[in-house]
Protein backbone atom coordinates (compact mmCIF):
# COMPACT_ATOMS: atom_id res chain seq x y z
CA UNK A 1 0.00 0.00 0.00
CA UNK A 2 1.67 3.30 -1.61
CA UNK A 3 0.16 6.64 0.07
CA UNK A 4 1.18 9.76 1.53
CA UNK A 5 -0.37 11.64 4.28
CA UNK A 6 -0.54 14.93 2.17
CA UNK A 7 -3.46 12.75 0.15
CA UNK A 8 -6.73 14.60 0.63
CA UNK A 9 -8.45 11.36 1.39
CA UNK A 10 -5.57 10.21 3.64
CA UNK A 11 -6.30 14.05 5.25
CA UNK A 12 -10.29 13.54 5.27
CA UNK A 13 -10.10 10.24 7.04
CA UNK A 14 -6.51 8.81 8.44
CA UNK A 15 -7.94 6.09 9.90
CA UNK A 16 -6.64 3.35 7.06
CA UNK A 17 -3.30 4.62 6.84
CA UNK A 18 -2.89 4.89 10.46
CA UNK A 19 -3.71 1.16 10.92
CA UNK A 20 -1.84 0.23 8.06
CA UNK A 21 1.84 2.22 9.51
CA UNK A 22 0.95 0.68 12.75
CA UNK A 23 0.61 -3.03 11.47
CA UNK A 24 1.98 -3.14 8.53
CA UNK A 25 5.03 -0.40 8.24
CA UNK A 26 5.75 1.05 11.45
CA UNK A 27 8.52 3.18 9.70
CA UNK A 28 7.43 4.12 6.60
CA UNK A 29 8.80 6.98 3.79
CA UNK A 30 6.27 9.51 2.51
CA UNK A 31 7.12 9.41 -1.27
CA UNK A 32 5.49 12.70 -2.05
CA UNK A 33 6.34 14.60 1.26
CA UNK A 34 9.95 13.32 1.08
CA UNK A 35 9.74 12.35 4.79
CA UNK A 36 9.88 9.45 7.13
CA UNK A 37 6.78 8.55 9.55
CA UNK A 38 7.65 6.45 12.77
CA UNK A 39 3.91 5.07 14.00
CA UNK A 40 5.01 3.03 17.41
CA UNK A 41 5.08 4.83 20.77
CA UNK A 42 8.28 2.46 21.58
CA UNK A 43 9.89 3.05 18.18
CA UNK A 44 9.61 7.01 19.11
CA UNK A 45 10.28 6.77 22.80
CA UNK A 46 13.68 4.89 21.61
CA UNK A 47 14.92 7.03 18.55
CA UNK A 48 13.69 10.22 20.74
CA UNK A 49 15.70 9.15 24.02
CA UNK A 50 18.55 8.16 22.04
CA UNK A 51 20.37 11.84 20.60
CA UNK A 52 22.62 10.17 18.19
CA UNK A 53 20.10 7.75 16.13
CA UNK A 54 19.12 10.05 14.32
CA UNK A 55 20.45 12.28 11.66
CA UNK A 56 19.94 15.80 9.70
CA UNK A 57 23.04 15.34 8.25
CA UNK A 58 22.73 17.01 4.61
CA UNK A 59 19.06 17.67 5.79
CA UNK A 60 19.26 21.38 3.95
CA UNK A 61 20.79 20.02 0.82
CA UNK A 62 17.88 17.58 0.40
CA UNK A 63 15.72 20.60 1.04
CA UNK A 64 17.01 22.82 -0.74
CA UNK A 65 14.70 21.45 -3.97
CA UNK A 66 11.85 23.63 -3.58
CA UNK A 67 9.29 22.85 -5.67
CA UNK A 68 8.11 26.60 -5.50
CA UNK A 69 10.83 28.59 -5.99
CA UNK A 70 8.64 32.00 -5.89
CA UNK A 71 6.88 30.88 -2.67
CA UNK A 72 10.20 30.39 -1.05
CA UNK A 73 11.62 33.53 -2.00
CA UNK A 74 8.49 35.32 -0.65
CA UNK A 75 8.84 33.78 2.35
CA UNK A 76 12.83 34.70 2.88
CA UNK A 77 12.05 38.12 1.58
CA UNK A 78 8.63 38.45 4.65
CA UNK A 79 11.20 37.14 7.11
CA UNK A 80 13.89 39.75 6.40
CA UNK A 81 11.04 42.37 5.94
CA UNK A 82 10.07 41.83 9.21
CA UNK A 83 13.19 41.47 10.43
CA UNK A 84 12.53 37.78 12.21
CA UNK A 85 15.42 35.67 13.08
CA UNK A 86 15.93 32.32 10.79
CA UNK A 87 17.15 30.14 13.23
CA UNK A 88 17.01 26.40 11.61
CA UNK A 89 14.29 24.14 13.49
CA UNK A 90 15.86 21.89 16.19
CA UNK A 91 15.99 18.88 14.41
CA UNK A 92 18.42 20.65 11.89
CA UNK A 93 21.26 20.75 14.49
CA UNK A 94 24.02 17.99 15.11
CA UNK A 95 26.59 16.82 17.45
CA UNK A 96 27.07 19.58 20.32
CA UNK A 97 25.07 22.24 19.14
CA UNK A 98 21.96 19.96 19.35
CA UNK A 99 22.54 18.74 22.83
CA UNK A 100 22.51 22.09 24.15
CA UNK A 101 19.09 23.14 22.44
CA UNK A 102 17.73 19.99 23.23
CA UNK A 103 18.61 20.44 26.91
CA UNK A 104 16.90 23.47 27.16
CA UNK A 105 14.02 22.12 26.32
CA UNK A 106 14.63 18.12 27.80
CA UNK A 107 13.50 18.99 31.19
CA UNK A 108 9.60 20.27 30.03
CA UNK A 109 9.35 17.37 27.72
CA UNK A 110 9.74 14.05 30.58
CA UNK A 111 7.17 12.06 31.47
CA UNK A 112 7.24 13.59 35.39
CA UNK A 113 6.79 16.89 33.94
CA UNK A 114 3.93 15.69 31.27
CA UNK A 115 1.86 13.69 34.14
CA UNK A 116 1.76 17.24 36.36
CA UNK A 117 0.36 18.78 33.32
CA UNK A 118 -2.32 15.79 32.17
CA UNK A 119 -5.32 17.57 34.26
CA UNK A 120 -4.88 20.71 32.09
CA UNK A 121 -3.64 18.38 29.00
CA UNK A 122 -6.82 16.50 28.95
CA UNK A 123 -9.39 19.70 29.31
CA UNK A 124 -7.41 21.17 26.29
CA UNK A 125 -8.03 17.75 24.69
CA UNK A 126 -11.68 17.56 25.45
CA UNK A 127 -12.72 21.05 24.97
CA UNK A 128 -11.07 20.65 21.73
CA UNK A 129 -12.55 17.49 20.63
CA UNK A 130 -16.48 18.81 22.01
CA UNK A 131 -15.90 22.17 19.44
CA UNK A 132 -14.89 19.52 16.74
CA UNK A 133 -17.71 17.05 17.75
CA UNK A 134 -20.41 20.24 17.89
CA UNK A 135 -19.22 21.56 14.16
CA UNK A 136 -19.38 18.13 13.19
CA UNK A 137 -15.83 18.32 11.20
CA UNK A 138 -12.37 20.06 11.74
CA UNK A 139 -9.51 21.18 9.23
CA UNK A 140 -7.07 20.10 11.99
CA UNK A 141 -4.27 22.58 10.75
CA UNK A 142 -5.85 25.70 10.06
CA UNK A 143 -8.11 25.61 12.90
CA UNK A 144 -5.78 23.86 15.96
CA UNK A 145 -2.04 24.33 15.10
CA UNK A 146 -0.16 26.88 16.88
Amino acid sequence: MAFSLKDADVIRCPQQAHDYLLNEAPVYFDPVARFYVVSRYEDCRTLLSDATALTSEHVGERLRGDPDPERAARIRQLFIDEGWPRERAIGHYEGQEYRERRRLFESFLRAGRIREKEDDIKDIAYALARTIADRGQAEMVSQYYE
